[in-house]
This record gives structure tokens, C-alpha cells and sequence, in this order.
């Protein structure tokens, strides 16, 4: 079983690789995007990019999440997967371009920018197909590697676009497409899977399979999308586009959260199917999930915790009141966490019909929530609304998986320290009397409950970087 945490480790450090680069230049260009961008045009780049990532798992049938799965699974052809992934994905791309003259005139958002909301929607497609194709096949370090490509590109064009040319709305956009573009393109030249592509080579049972798998998570993207991206909207309609502006830089700082979980969740994905036939996968499973869960706490309690600062550290003027927004929003994304550490399981047991029932449910309590809510909080009930429908989502996933795949977890201890995170979140947000010192005592009371749990976290850690340390003093005298 240490093989597996190896690996697992293994795989994390490069889809950190991958990931953190892009991630912590977005985090840092912050500042740069609210000194020439205005409130209304983030909020209205923020609106496209996100229904773009509505629309991708739709119209692509969400063919994306059967790649990486079927190319994991030996027993099928490399080059049957590939063709029916591109097939779909290239009839996604081609469905939104013959509505382009209805679209096009029209006097909204989508109609000003519909060239742009089309290029983010075709690059955003193929870089998601493309990548999770060259995981599968074993080209992490491709993969890797890619995320280090369009960091630099896309620095350098923010910097040609918005510093040098100053053409704002447009350039952050341009710089944004351009990146994934060449993205797209190192990730088929260097792995050498544009061969897999030509000629294309169709099986139908392959295909049948492979919707069989992803078609019930057309529902399940949508309505996870709801989940993470309808309170966008619902600020849009009951408040302003300004307001959306605020909102989508609050998310600024959940981000560095959503990182490192979307990384781990990466290579975990790839270890729960790889180790599912396993004899001892509830254990492995277990283990996992309670240093998973533990640590995840541990972070979002700090995020809190450094929110203010953090926000007047990056926000600039009429930016910084967004403060407020982020404790709920750091506290959505641990039940996200959560809840997608357990899609991973579902995903490997190929039980994806619950998933979207699951995630439906919450977008259903998320919209209901965010009307009540921003009617009575402004735009602050849009982030609690969030949190609630991903705990809830957490909650009726980790019921369900006790009936064909029970984890071993103190269940009592998880649910006192959520508890917990919750109160002294709201607390903090709602600019409550002595907040610091009520975030600090909730930390270490949440230590003191799962003491034993964080000891055994920490001997872990050292271990496993002492094992990986020998194995490499090994390597180098052989």
C-alpha cells in the first residue's frame, strides 16, 4: 500500500507542477485586473468563461470524463477512444457556430463578444479532451509540463495586451484563448497522440460504452455548474454586473483552496480506478479520506483566518469590500472538496447516476437558497447559499457510498469539526466582535478533537517524505 501513496504523491506533485503555475499567476495578477479592468468588465468576462463551462458538458456530452476513464482501462483501444472524443468534441464546436447569425446581433454580453465566447468555448473544449486523453494514456509529465506552457504564455500576453496595447476586456480574453491554443498544441505534438487521431478508427460498442458512462454526467456537470456558478447570475439579475465584478474577484482567494484539492482530485481520480479491482481498496480508500478530510480543514480555517488580509493585500480600491464574500466562499469549496473526493470513488465503480441526482439536488437547494438569501443579505447570501448546497451534496454522497463502498471514518469527530467551520466562517464574515481571536480558538479546538487524527497526519508525512527520500539515496548508488 505505500507503492499506492507513493504514486499518489507522485502523481499530485506533477499535476502541481501543471497546475500551480497557472493558478498562482492568476492569484497574483489580481492586482493588475483591478487597477485597469473596471467592475463590469470582470464581472463580464467571468460571465462567459462561466457559461462556457455550462455549455461544454452539454453539447460534448461530457465525453471528456469517459476518456480519461476508458484510456486508464487496458482492456480498450487507445485509438477507439480517441476518435470517438474528438468526434464529439468537434460537433460541440460546430453546433455553436451555426448559431452565430442569430447570436451575433443581438444587444447583450453574448452578442458583443460572441467571437471571443466562442473561441473560450472550442479552446476550453479541445484542452479539456486533450488533456485528460494524455493522462490517461500515462503522459503526466506531457501533462505537467503543458500547465508551465501556457503559465508563461499567458503571462506574456497580459502583459503584450493589457500593460503595452491597454485594449482591457479584449486582451484579457485574447490572452486567455492564445494560451490555451498552444496548450492544445504541445500537449498532441510532444506525446505524439495526434497519431491516434489519423485516421480516425470508430467502434461502435467502444462508443456506446463510453456515453453509457458519460451521458448520466451531463446532468451531473450542469448541475454541479449550478452548484459552483448560478449565484454569478443570480448577483447579475438581482443586483448588478458590477456587483457579479466583486463576486468573481472574492473567488480570487477561494482559488488557492480550489487548487490544491483540483490537484489532488487529479491524481486521485487516476488512483481510485487504477486500484479498484484491489483487494483492499476499502482500506486504501479510507486511509485517504482521513487525511484528505483533515487537512482540507486545516486550510480552509487559515484561509479564513488571512481573508481580510489577504484581501487588502490584492484588492485595490472598490475591490476590497469583496472581503466579506470570502470565509463562505472558503468553506464552499472544503464541502466541493469533499463531495469530489467521493465522485472519484462513484467514477471508479462507474455508479455515475447518482452523482447527478446527488449534484441536482444541491443546484436545486442553491437556487432556491440564493433568492431568499441576496434578497435578505445582499450580495453576501449568495456565497452561503453555495456552501450550504455543497454540504449538503457532501452529506447525501457520503450516505449512499456505505451501500456498496464503506469508508472507514469517525463520523462524529468530521461532522463537530464541520460544525465548527461553519460558525467561525459566518462569524468572521459577518465582521463579528473579536474575530481573529474566535477563528484562533476554533482552530485549536478543532486540533484538540482530532488530536490522535492529526498526530497520525503528521507521522505520516514524514514518513512518506523519509521513504521517498531513501528510495531516491538507493536509485543514486545503484
Amino acid at each position: 500500500m505505500q507503492n499506492r501513496y507513493k504514486r499518489l504523491f507522485f502523481d499530485t506533485g506533477l499535476f502541481a507542477l501543471s497546475n500551480l503555475g497557472s493558478k498562482i499567476l492568476t492569484f497574483l495578477l489580481v492586482p493588475l485586473y483591478t487597477s485597469i479592468l473596471s467592475t463590469e468588465e470582470y464581472g463580464t468576462a467571468d460571465i462567459l468563461t462561466t457559461t462556457a463551462n455550462l455549455l461544454y458538458p452539454i453539447l460534448t456530452l461530457s465525453i471528456y470524463e469517459a476518456t480519461l476513464r476508458f484510456a486508464l482501462d487496458k482492456k480498450y483501444k487507445k485509438e477507439n477512444i480517441a476518435s470517438t472524443s474528438i468526434l464529439l468534441t468537434v460537433f460541440a464546436s460546430l453546433s455553436l457556430l451555426l448559431i452565430t447569425p442569430l447570436c451575433i446581433n443581438t444587444d447583450t454580453i453574448f452578442g458583443r463578444y460572441w467571437g471571443y465566447f466562442l473561441g473560450i468555448f472550442i479552446l476550453v473544449s479541445f484542452q479539456t479532451f486533450i488533456s485528460n486523453y494524455i493522462k490517461g494514456c500515462g503522459y503526466t509529465k506531457i501533462f505537467a509540463l503543458q500547465g508551465i506552457v501556457y503559465t508563461i504564455i499567458f503571462l506574456l500576453l497580459n502583459i503584450l495586451f493589457l500593460l503595452y496595447y491597454r485594449i482591457g476586456l479584449q486582451g484579457y480574453m485574447l490572452s486567455a484563448i492564445l494560451s490555451s491554443f498552444i496548450s492544445c498544441l504541445y500537449m498532441l505534438f510532444s506525446s505524439g497522440c495526434y497519431r491516434d487521431f489519423i485516421p480516425l478508427k470508430f467502434n461502435r460498442t467502444v462508443t456506446k460504452e463510453m456515453l453509457k458512462y458519460s451521458c448520466p454526467l451531463i446532468l451531473s456537470s450542469v448541475a454541479w455548474w449550478i452548484n459552483a456558478s448560478a449565484d454569478k447570475y443570480m448577483i447579475l439579475g438581482l443586483i448588478s454586473v458590477s456587483a457579479n465584478g466583486l463576486y468573481g474577484v472574492a473567488h480570487k482567494i477561494p482559488t488557492v483552496f480550489t487548487t490544491f484539492t483540483s490537484i489532488f482530485s487529479q491524481a486521485w481520480r487516476i488512483s481510485a480506478i487504477s486500484t479498484f479491482d484491489e483487494n483492499d481498496k476499502q482500506i486504501y480508500y479510507s486511509k485517504v479520506y482521513q487525511k484528505y478530510s483533515l487537512t482540507c480543514i486545516y486550510v480552509c480555517m487559515i484561509l479564513v483566518l488571512s481573508s481580510q488580509f489577504l484581501a487588502g493585500l490584492l484588492f485595490k480600491s472598490d475591490y476590497y469590500q469583496a472581503w466579506i464574500l470570502i470565509p463562505p466562499l472558503v468553506v464552499a469549496t472544503l464541502f466541493e472538496a469533499y463531495a469530489g473526493f467521493l465522485a472519484s470513488i462513484y467514477a471508479a465503480a462507474r455508479k455515475t447516476k447518482f452523482l447527478s441526482i446527488s449534484t441536482c439536488v444541491g443546484s436545486v437547494i442553491n437556487i432556491i437558497l440564493n433568492y431568499i438569501l441576496i434578497r435578505f443579505l445582499g450580495i453576501l447570501g449568495a456565497p452561503i447559499a453555495t456552501m450550504v448546497s455543497f454540504l449538503i451534496v457532501w452529506i447525501m454522497r457520503l450516505k449512499v457510498l456505505k451501500s456498496f463502498m464503506p469508508i472507514e471514518i469517525d463520523l462524529s469527530k468530521i461532522l463537530l469539526s464541520v460544525f465548527i467551520v461553519i460558525a467561525s466562517g459566518l462569524y468572521f464574515s459577518f465582521r463579528g466582535t473579536y474575530k481573529y481571536i474566535v477563528e484562533l480558538i476554533s482552530i485549536i479546538v478543532v486540533v484538540v478533537i482530532n488530536f490522535r487524527e492529526t498526530k497520525n497526519l503528521f507521522n505520516f508525512i514524514v514518513h512518506l517524505f523519509k521513504s521517498i527520500k531513501w528510495d531516491k539515496e538507493q536509485g543514486g548508488s545503484n
